[in-house]
C-alpha cells in the first residue's frame, strides 16, 4: 500500500502523448463502436501518430494488451468525462491502472526474493524496483512497460513456486496465464514461454507425473496469449499472422523490425547518458556482481541461470530494435520489464557480509530515487538529441527548478509545491529503513531464514 500511495501522488495530470492516445483511441472504439477499428478514413480525426490506415479504417499501431486489460479503468474515465478525452478523469484512471500494476510488480518481486533472502532484503529490492528505477516515472503515464514487467515477474514467481514444490497445478496455470497476458501487452514477452518451459522440464524431469501436468497446463495457458493475438489480428486485419506493428512499420516480418546492430544497442542501453540503465538506476550495477554470486552457488545456480535467461530475452531484443532509443523518453522504457531480474541478484550482495555493502548500496539506491523521483514529479517524457545527452540534466532538472511539475495536485498546493515534492522523495528514501524497523520490532521476520537458504560468502 505504501508503494501504491507514493505512485498515486505522482500521477501525471498534465502531459498527453501519442502513445497514450493510441491506447485510449482503441479503448474508446471498443466501448462506443464495439470494434477494434478506431474510425473510418475521412471521418475519424486521428489523435496520435501511433495509428495507421488499413482498408479504409484507422487502427492502433500498438500491441492491444494494455488497452484490453485497462479497459474498465479507462471506460470509467470516459463515463465521468462524458466523451473522448486524454485528460481529466480519463488520464488519472488509466494511469492509476499502471500504478496498481507497478505496485503489484514490487509485491511479487518481494515474494520472489523471499524465496532466497530475509524479509528486509526482499523489501529493499522491491522498493528499489519501484522507486530507484525508471519504472517510477513510467508508472505515472499510461504506458505498457510497467504492466509488462509486472506480468513477467508474476509468471516467473508462479513457475518457481511449482518447481520448488510450493505450489500445485493451479499455480502453474496462473503462471501460464500471466505469460499469455504479458505477450499481449508486449510481443517480445513471447520469448518467456520457451524459456520457462525449458526450466520446468529441467526442474521436474524426475517427477514425470508432475512434469506432464505442469508442461501441459503451462503450455495451454500460455498459448491463450498467442490465440488472443491471432484473434485480434484476424478480427482487425483479416490475417492471423500479421500484427499491427508490422502493418504500421510496413515490415515484411516481425524480425524485420530488429535492425540495429546488437552491440550498439547494448552500449546505448547500459552506458550512455541518453539511455544507460547504470546511469538512470545505479543500483542495477550491483545486480551484475550479484549474478556472479548466484551463479557461483551450487544451491541456486539453476535458478540463477533462469533469472539470467529471462533478463537476456527481455533486454537483448530491444537493443536490436529499429528505434532503440524509444523516442522522447526518460531512460530506456523499452527494457523496464527486464529490471526486476537484474535486481533480484542484488540480494546476494546485500547478504554476502561484505563490510561496506550497506552504505554503498544505500547510496546507489538513493541516487536512483532522486533521479527517478524528480522525473516522476516532472515528466517521463524528455528530449532525444543524441546519445551523449542526459535527459536528467537537460530536461528533468530545469523543469523541477522552474516548479514545472506534472502532478494532478500541483494546482492545489501552489507555492507549497517544494514541500510536497520533498516529502514524496523523502518517503521513497526512508521506506526501506521504516520497513526494516517494523520488521525487527513487529513480527521480527527480518531475522528469520528465507524459504530457500542463501549461501553466505564473506570474502
Amino acid at each position: 500500500m505504501a508503494t501504491l500511495l507514493v505512485l498515486g501522488v505522482t500521477l501525471n495530470g498534465v502531459w498527453a502523448t501519442d502513445h497514450t492516445a493510441s491506447f485510449l483511441d482503441l479503448d474508446y472504439a471498443m466501448w462506443t463502436n464495439h470494434t477494434f477499428a478506431l474510425g473510418r478514413v475521412g471521418q475519424f480525426v486521428p489523435n496520435s501518430v501511433d495509428i495507421f490506415q488499413y482498408r479504409g479504417q484507422y487502427y492502433s499501431a500498438l500491441a492491444p494488451g494494455l488497452a484490453l486489460l485497462a479497459f474498465p479503468f479507462v471506460v470509467l474515465g470516459f463515463i465521468i468525462v462524458g466523451h473522448f478525452s486524454e485528460y481529466g478523469a480519463v488520464m488519472l484512471s488509466s494511469e492509476f491502472f499502471v500504478a496498481i500494476l507497478n505496485a503489484l510488480a514490487a509485491l511479487y518481486l518481494y515474494k520472489l526474493c523471499r524465496m532466497y533472502f530475509r524479509e528486509a532484503t526482499a523489501s529493499f529490492i522491491a522498493l528499489a524496483y519501484a522507486f530507484s528505477t525508471i519504472s517510477w516515472p513510467f508508472a505515472t503515464f499510461f504506458f505498457q512497460s510497467d504492466v509488462s514487467a509486472a506480468l513477467n515477474v508474476i509468471a516467473v514467481y508462479f513457475v518457481l513456486r511449482v518447481t520448488k514444490g510450493i505450489g500445485g497445478i493451479a499455480t502453474i496455470l496462473l503462471g501460464g496465464l500471466s505469460v499469455a497476458a504479458a505477450m499481449m501487452v508486449d510481443y517480445v514477452n513471447f520469448l518467456l514461454m520457451p524459456v520457462l518451459l525449458v526450466y520446468i522440464v529441467v526442474s521436474l524431469r524426475e517427477n514425470h507425473e508432475l512434469l506432464v501436468k505442469s508442461i501441459t497446463g503451462f503450455a495451454l495457458c500460455s498459448f491463450f496469449g498467442v490465440l488472443a493475438i491471432g484473434l485480434y489480428n484476424y478480427e482487425a486485419f483479416g490475417q492471423v499472422l500479421v500484427s499491427s506493428e508490422q502493418l504500421f512499420l510496413h515490415s515484411p516480418s516481425v524480425l524485420g523490425n530488429f535492425s540495429t546492430p546488437l552491440y550498439l544497442g547494448i552500449v546505448l542501453n547500459l552506458f550512455t547518458p541518453l539511455r544507460g540503465i547504470f546511469l538512470f538506476s545505479p543500483i542495477l550495477l550491483i545486480g551484475v556482481f550479484g549474478f556472479r554470486k548466484m551463479l557461483g552457488s551450487p544451491e541456486v545456480r539453476k535458478e540463477g541461470l533462469l533469472i539470467l535467461a529471462v533478463f537476456m530475452v527481455l533486454f537483448l531484443p530491444y537493443c536490436a530494435w529499429y528505434g532503440p532509443t524509444g523516442g522522447l523518453s526518460f531512460g530506456p522504457r523499452f527494457i523496464i520489464a527486464s529490471f526486476p531480474f537484474l535486481l533480484l541478484p542484488v540480494g546476494y550482495v546485500i547478504e554476502s557480509g561484505w563490510r561496506y555493502q550497506a552504505p554503498v548500496i544505500y547510496v546507489l539506491y538513493s541516487a536512483g530515487v532522486v533521479i527517478n523521483g524528480l522525473a516522476a514529479l516532472t515528466s517521463a517524457l524528455a528530449g532525444n538529441s543524441g546519445w551523449l545527452t542526459s535527459p536528467f540534466l537537460d530536461s528533468t532538472i530545469p523543469l523541477f527548478a522552474q516548479g514545472t511539475l506534472d502532478q494532478w495536485w500541483r494546482g492545489f498546493v501552489g507555492w507549497l509545491w517544494p514541500v510536497a515534492a520533498t516529502t514524496i522523495i523523502a518517503a521513497a528514501l526512508l521506506l526501506p529503513e521504516i520497513l526494516e524497523r517494523i520488521s525487527e520490532h513487529g513480527l521480527d521476520l527480518a531475522n528469520q531464514p528465507a524459504i530457500i537458504g542463501v549461501s553466505q560468502d564473506h570474502d
